[in-house]
């Protein structure tokens, strides 16, 4: 009883900064694509190089479907004995040492093992630490990490912003960008002092326990929902360039502005306490029809007025909102382990990093469909809806 209580008390602490840095890595490298374009890739013509690097930065969700293997790897080893804090300023620190005149191959080589490791380091932390202290998520867990997460875009949306008020083109294109870089090794290095000094925590790896707490990755099609919140969040920290280079006709849907991924945390903040009160089959269900129907309604509505696709940002802030308080009550009604569900997790970002950078093509050469999104909603929420509710706890 005591160890329950602890669980659902709120509490911040250190180990919180993760998913901060996590959030913060995604929108500082996804707002400044275009610069690292002309930086690591002059010769390609821009809107080629976009999908390149974004399947580059992406690699930090494509290789957290490999931590587990990774793990077994640093089992025993050095890593086991170094302060958490301390490993991620060294990963960010290469790419900064990369000169105009060095070698284009060697310098793509460099920020693409940086990227790798990155996303293996946040996947490990993750398992290191939730799955230590939980055995299975609350409520009250998930939230706090969605939030700060959150906390982590908006924090590097506004740096960026900053940035590129204060400097020209042509000084970030030529390696300006890696200011932001230098203030990811900063905030990095000012955690590892706070935790190792300050509140003399030394969180190190331990292989053993990770490699112990893992499940069968039996993927559960249900957790495809939270697909929609993490792109719209893409979407959100690219929002300063892709509609500069997409096809014309897609510049204001693309426009995800700050107004629509604070409307969907707020929404979700307010929606799960209420969902719990309501109970957990009676708000997924909930979630899921109104979806289906508003979508299948809507998707049959001329989408021709700025006003039509204003509504349509309005309803993917309200459909993201839905489908994270969504994800989180379908994971404790199946009782979901802690570590498979950082495993499903970790494989629906495998498939954004796959599927994102022709996405981003899409949107550059090819005009949006947007009765195609409401459809694509539609299918999704049907398909959870039925499948969801076919399976068995566990």
């Amino acid at each position: 009883m005591i160890s329950k209580k602890k669980q659902d008390k709120f509490q911040i602490n250190i180990n919180d900064s993760f998913p901060f840095l996590d959030g913060l890595d995604l929108s500082v490298n996804m707002s400044i694509i275009i610069y690292l374009c002309s930086f690591f890739l002059p010769d390609v013509d821009t809107r080629v190089a976009i999908v390149i690097m974004s399947s580059i930065i992406f690699l930090s969700f494509t290789s957290r479907v490999f931590d587990l293997k990774v793990s077994k790897l640093i089992q025993n080893s050095k890593f086991e004995k170094i302060n958490i804090f301390i490993i991620l300023p060294f990963l960010y620190l290469p790419p900064t040492l990369i000169t105009l005149n060095s070698s284009t191959i060697l310098a793509v080589i460099i920020l693409s093992t940086s990227r790798i490791l990155i996303g293996l380091f946040f996947s490990l932390c993750y398992r290191n630490l939730k799955v230590n202290d939980l055995n299975q998520f609350t409520n009250l867990y998930l939230t706090k990490y969605w939030v700060i997460y959150f906390l982590g875009l908006i924090v590097g949306f506004f740096l960026f912003s900053l940035m590129n008020e204060v400097y020209s083109n042509d000084f970030l294109n030529s390696g300006g960008w890696k200011i932001l870089y230098i203030i990811l090794i900063s905030i990095s290095f000012f955690l590892y002092v706070i935790s190792n000094f300050l509140l003399k925590i030394s969180t190190k790896f331990d292989s053993h326990i990770i490699i112990e707490n893992r499940t069968k990755n039996n993927f559960s099609i249900n957790f495809l929902i939270i697909l929609i919140p993490i792109f719209t969040y893409l979407l959100f920290s690219s929002s300063h360039w892709l509609p500069k280079f997409s096809n014309p006709e897609n510049l204001h849907f693309l426009s995800y502005d700050f107004l629509y991924p604070f409307l969907t945390i707020m929404l979700f903040i307010f929606l799960t306490p209420l969902a719990n009160l309501v109970g957990r089959k009676k708000s997924i269900t909930f979630f899921c029809l109104s979806i289906i129907i508003i979508s299948a309604v809507i998707s049959f509505i001329s989408h021709s007025s700025s006003y039509s696709i204003d509504f349509l940002k309005f309803f993917i802030a309200l459909v993201s909102s839905f489908t994270i308080c969504c994800f989180i009550l379908q994971s404790q009604y199946k009782k979901i382990s802690s570590s498979k569900l950082l495993s499903e997790l970790n494989l629906v970002l495998f498939i954004l990093s796959i599927t994102v950078p022709f996405i981003f093509y899409y949107f550059i050469y090819h005009s949006i469909n947007y009765s195609g999104i409401y459809i694509f909603f539609a299918l999704v929420y049907l398909i959870n809806y039925f499948t969801f509710f076919s399976q068995k706890n566990g």
